[in-house]
C-alpha cells in the first residue's frame, strides 16, 4: 500500500507589522508551479476577497512579485491599519482546487 501525504495547507505563516508602515508576506509554493498566477486573499478568498494577482504586479496599497527561481512570492502590504489584521490565504491557481497557505497578520500600533 502506498501512501502520499499532501500538506497544501499545513502551513501556517505569521507576519506583523506596524500601523503606518508596510508589510511582506512570503509565500513559497512547489515544484513545477512557476508560471501559474498566484494571489493574496482575505477571508474567504471568494472573488471579491482577492487583494492582488501576480498578473497585477501592484493594485492599491498591494504589490507583488514572483521569484521563480526560489518559488517564493511575496506580497506587500502598505499603508497598515489595524483593520488589516487578521487571516489572509496565499494562493496558487490550478485546475481543480487551488492551493492554499494560511496567513496571520498581526498589526500593532505605529512606534
Amino acid at each position: 500500500m502506498l501512501l502520499i501525504l499532501l500538506t497544501d495547507s499545513s502551513e501556517l505563516i505569521r507576519v506583523s507589522g506596524y500601523e503606518g508602515r508596510e508589510v511582506k508576506v512570503s509565500c513559497p509554493y512547489g515544484e513545477g508551479y512557476e508560471s501559474y498566477e498566484k494571489y493574496l486573499c482575505k477571508n474567504d478568498c471568494g472573488s471579491d476577497d482577492v487583494l492582488i494577482t501576480t498578473t497585477e504586479a501592484k493594485k492599491n496599497r498591494y504589490s507583488i512579485h514572483d521569484d521563480k527561481q526560489k518559488r517564493v512570492f511575496a506580497a506587500t502590504i502598505s499603508d497598515l491599519s489595524r483593520t488589516d489584521a487578521g487571516k489572509y490565504w496565499c494562493g496558487v491557481t490550478r485546475t481543480g482546487k487551488d492551493i492554499y497557505t494560511e496567513v496571520i497578520l498581526e498589526v500593532e500600533q505605529g512606534r
